[in-house]
């Protein structure tokens, strides 16, 4: 290829490029400055839902006596090596090294006493800082995985030694366990109360497997499970993934210097909206003084409510659930975003 067609070539992408850039840039400017005026009334809507909107309105409000935390993150800090005290079980487990098992559970026998004790509480309440948003870690799901598959190896290997009523007590510590960590109202905590459930429940699988010709040592083990619940409750969970969203925009968005000395548009009086500001800058209400920061918090309360009420009208279908979700986003690709959501595509 000619060293001209090339330059010509190049010229013509950057143009391409830079075009496609300020158009991006345009179009998104104009639909901040559209929707940001909005931001006061979408945020009374989301709070009338009953949404929240303040940390506090995540708060557990468990007394400490009732209050399984401490003893929980006691035991975390008795069990560094959580996933790999797992793991090990799980391969003596494979290899019918029960005597392996044995092994590692008495080394962790302080650790399992304090998960017990934990799982005696009305539930577990570890004090987040939900205003962390992105930030906020969970260090507890790794641990509670683990908690529950030594309880649920322990009960097992008490059934093999003929203590049922102990492999029973191991069983129902864990499922309360389980039941307790999907007590936090994140998704996150939903999944792994879910599938620390399955693994106890696997576990009685296995308590009644050892004398599945008992009737009477299958039929206890019967009993414990139909006695249990779970609490899996999807509307729930979003509560704590809205506020996080809420929280992210509140702590790190913040506005572009090119829409700083643009009127805002929409509102019935033309003014300035301060754009350029440190991340997190909210004002008395607990709403961002930047209007690409108020545009975004409005799109995440509107999507959050939608999605909510979704949620609700669809409690026994997650697929249609899913649905009606992707179909909600989908949707909002429209006017301005419309348009540079297709730029943002192209570049």
């Amino acid at each position: 290829m000619k060293k001209s067609v090339k330059v010509i070539l190049g010229i013509g992408v950057i143009g391409v490029l830079g075009c496609g850039g300020l158009l991006t840039v345009g179009m998104q400017t104009v639909d901040f400055l559209q929707v940001s005026p909005r931001a006061e009334a979408v945020a009374k809507e989301y709070q009338a839902a009953g949404l929240p909107w303040r940390a506090e309105d995540l708060a557990m409000n468990l007394a400490p006596k009732d209050n399984g935390a401490d003893l929980f993150t006691s035991a975390m800090s008795m069990n560094k090596g959580a996933s790999k005290q797992a793991n090990e079980i799980k391969a003596c487990i494979e290899n019918d090294d029960w005597e392996g098992v044995a092994r590692v559970l008495e080394r962790n026998k302080e650790v399992l006493s304090l998960y017990v004790e934990a799982s005696r509480k009305k539930g577990l309440d570890f004090d987040r800082d939900w205003d962390l948003g992105p930030s906020l870690l969970f260090p507890e799901f790794t641990y509670m995985k683990s908690a529950t598959r030594m309880l649920s190896a322990r009960a097992e290997l008490k059934a093999r030694n003929g203590d049922l009523a102990g492999a029973l007590e191991d069983c129902e510590s864990g499922f309360r366990l389980a039941r307790m960590m999907g007590e936090e109202s994140t998704l996150i905590g939903m999944l792994v109360g879910v599938a620390s459930e399955k693994i106890m429940i696997d576990g009685a699988l296995y308590v009644a497997a050892v004398r599945k010709d008992d009737a009477e040592w299958v039929g206890q083990v019967r009993k414990m499970v139909e006695g249990w619940k779970s609490n899996t409750d999807f509307v729930f969970a979003m509560r704590g993934e809205s506020y996080m969203a809420v929280a992210t925009i509140r702590r790190y968005m913040h506005g572009p210097w090119w829409v700083d000395r643009i009127p805002d548009i929409g509102s019935e009086e033309v003014h300035e909206i301060p754009i350029v500001q440190s991340p997190g800058k909210v004002d008395e209400n607990g709403i961002p003084t930047s209007a690409v920061s108020r545009a975004y918090l409005i799109r995440i309360l509107e999507a959050y409510m939608e999605f909510d009420r979704i949620a609700k009208e669809n409690p026994d279908d997650a697929n249609g659930m899913s649905y009606l979700m992707e179909d909600y986003i989908n949707k909002q690709i429209v006017g301005q975003r419309k348009w540079s959501y297709g730029m943002n595509q192209i570049l």
